[in-house]
């Protein structure tokens, strides 16, 4: 779990000072992953463990995984949308827009990730 952490704050810290050219951003988005990422893995680690013995597989992976993850993720993009708004002054448009980029990135990255991990 720290490792997701510590890769969503790269990847999306990344992304964040690209759209914004501000550390005061950057800032910000440590802050609201360290709240929410957390929250995201450790219900997703629960989901995975409470259907460990469904089958097929593939079933398995979409219901414990991958469809909670998208929705998880779409709560996560209002949260830190309306979190940057509360931290800062800028336009809430502007806030939810950088928090959709960002975590659609680091979505792609987790799963592309996850991916990777089932096949080593």
């Amino acid at each position: 779990m720290i490792l997701a952490l510590i890769i969503t704050i790269i990847s999306e810290g990344i992304v964040m000072y690209r759209l914004t050219k501000s550390k005061t951003w950057v800032k910000y988005n440590v802050y609201c992953n360290m709240l929410t990422n957390p929250i995201l893995n450790l219900t997703l680690l629960a989901l995975v463990y409470c259907g460990r013995s469904m089958e097929p597989l593939w079933v398995r992976d979409m219901v414990t995984y991958y469809i909670p993850l998208v929705v998880l993720e779409a709560v996560i993009f209002w949260l830190e949308g309306y979190l940057y708004h509360r931290m800062s002054s800028y336009p809430k448009k502007l806030c939810y827009r950088n928090s959709i980029i960002t975590n659609a990135i680091s979505m792609m990255i987790g799963v592309v990730w996850s991916l990777l991990y089932e096949v080593m």
